[in-house]
């Protein structure tokens, strides 16, 4: 018992990291307000929900030096179903992100990040959080049309270590039946 709250409380310690690193720290409202309010006045959740097709450049430091890019999904999900208060660090609705149906067949994103989720933040802005035990990958996207642009940056728990950066670009695709449920 206490692995697991140890667990979620690291992982919701990064999120919060990694909202603070991406900027969206100041688009929170005050804790204890609701789903409704804490979306009032900002992009509307139902507005980008739905599957898009993700892509990232090259992932680089500051002074130019490439790094391995992560595993994450070529397609996620951003589905509108809200998570328990307990996911949320900052009284924000905190939302399901999930690979695409069908982009991850034999289950390794999941496998690898133990926690997905996403917030709408400001009037036009969506960050996607990717964790697992020691780091993750945050995305912050601006929203336009159909496509979600924006920076995804590497996290992590190790302080005064440059974490590398990458374009993101998501373009809404439409959803796929999830066919690997049945097998």
């Amino acid at each position: 018992m206490t692995t697991v709250r140890h667990f979620r409380g690291r992982c919701s310690r990064l999120a919060l990291l990694a909202l603070m690193a991406c900027g969206a720290a100041s688009c929170v409202p005050p804790r204890g307000a609701g789903v409704e309010a804490a979306d009032a006045g900002g992009l509307a959740p139902a507005a980008v929900a739905g599957c898009y097709a993700l892509v990232l450049t090259h992932w680089v430091t500051a002074d130019g030096r490439l790094h391995p890019a992560p595993e994450l999904p070529a397609a996620i999900l951003l589905d509108s179903a809200v998570l328990p208060d307990r996911f949320s660090t900052t009284g924000r609705p905190v939302r399901v992100l999930a690979p695409a149906p069908g982009a991850d067949p034999a289950g390794r994103i999941a496998a690898i990040y133990r926690s997905m989720q996403w917030i709408t933040a400001g009037r036009d802005s969506v960050v996607a959080v990717f964790t697992h035990e020691l780091g993750g990958v945050a995305i912050v996207f601006r929203a336009g049309g159909d496509s979600l642009t924006g920076t995804a940056r590497r996290i992590s728990d190790v302080l005064g270590v440059e974490q590398p950066i990458a374009a993101a670009v998501a373009r809404r695709t439409p959803c796929a039946a999830d066919d690997s449920r049945g097998r």
